[in-house]
């Protein structure tokens, strides 16, 4: 369980196991291209944003593993030199804790990793002690039981601050396998190459394409002329629904009159009020009247690509898709 004496001192450079679910496309968060940016530095110049969730759970950590050593008796130890694999060093892995149970020769050690969640997300996570959790968590203590040796990783959840979980991953030598060879793969083919992986999102696009290629055309496949005709028969059925949901938002309107409140055996089930008046800067009065004061607090925002399907009849795409076929 020893990490490489002269890898750990260097910079962590490579996949490690917060990245892994992402290549997998496990992850709610991020996408292949995402960690293929972040790898690389072909990505924006600022910093990615750290998220308040992402802040609260460093914060909690040590809570998180004084309330698993309480709930179990395990001992917990910080292991911060990173694991590496023994043949792929660009694969590695910081665990948040070493746990240990029990002691002499019969002691029995555990990779525990830490995690906060939403209540909201509580539906995610099945019972304690089993291994139905997030599949981007499964796969992150697989990662780490494959770096570091150990055949069992628990992992414990504060669940919208007032429950803790505590949930037991098994190795899997299978999966281990599979996740080092996508993972070396990915930082062979891709990072060390300079070859995006191919996107699945259209944010993913303009995270490599930010700018348009002008006089750029391409020609529709078959597989796109399909999601063009679909898109057109959902956005009928959705013209459709929002023009039912208006009517009924005016009849509900109606029956309100001046009424502030709607009930229904004393129950709210719906309200009307006038929102506060709202201030704002007359900015083409400020424009005209005042231009010198108006360019020095103007603010240039980089535009965005805005993807705008055409509205071609749903039958025209239809036919061409029946032609095609």
């Amino acid at each position: 369980m020893k990490a490489i004496p002269d890898l750990e001192k260097q910079t962590i450079q490579g996949i490690g196991g917060s990245d892994i679910g992402a290549i997998l496309g496990l992850s709610n968060y991020r996408t292949p291209v995402d960690v293929w940016l972040d790898k690389t530095g072909a990505g924006s110049n600022d910093p990615r944003p750290v998220r308040v969730a992402q802040r609260l759970g460093h914060y909690l950590e040590p809570f998180v593993v004084q309330e698993y050593e309480q709930l179990t008796g395990n001992v917990c130890v910080a292991h911060p030199e990173p694991f590496r694999h023994p043949v792929h060093p660009e694969l590695f892995g910081h665990v948040d804790r070493i746990a240990t149970h029990g002691v002499g020769p019969d002691a029995k050690q555990f990779v525990l990793e830490c995690k906060t969640s939403s209540a909201f997300r509580a539906s995610e996570w099945g019972p304690s002690w089993s291994d139905l959790v997030p599949a981007e968590y499964l796969v992150q203590c697989l990662w780490y039981l494959g770096l570091c040796g150990l055949e069992e990783a628990h992992l414990a959840v504060l669940l919208g601050n007032t429950e803790l979980r505590t949930y037991r991953v098994v190795r899997d030598e299978g999966l281990i396998g599979h996740m080092f060879d996508r993972a070396h793969r990915f930082w062979v083919e891709h990072v060390l190459a300079s070859v995006p992986p191919e996107p699945t999102t259209r944010e993913g696009v303009e995270s490599l394409h930010p700018e348009h290629t002008p006089g750029l055309s391409k020609e529709a496949n078959e597989c796109v002329l399909k999601d063009l005709a679909r898109y057109a028969e959902l956005d009928q059925a959705l013209c459709a629904t929002r023009s039912e949901l208006d009517a009924l938002r005016d009849r509900v309107a109606v029956a309100m009159g001046p009424a502030e409140e709607l009930t229904c055996a004393g129950q709210t089930v719906a309200t009307w009020r006038r929102s506060r008046d709202a201030t704002r800067l007359d900015t083409e009065r400020l424009r005209r009247e005042r231009p010198d004061v108006f360019r020095s607090y103007c603010v240039v925002r980089p535009g965005s690509r805005r993807l705008l399907i055409s509205a071609t009849s749903q039958q025209g795409l239809q036919a061409t898709n029946e032609e095609s076929t």
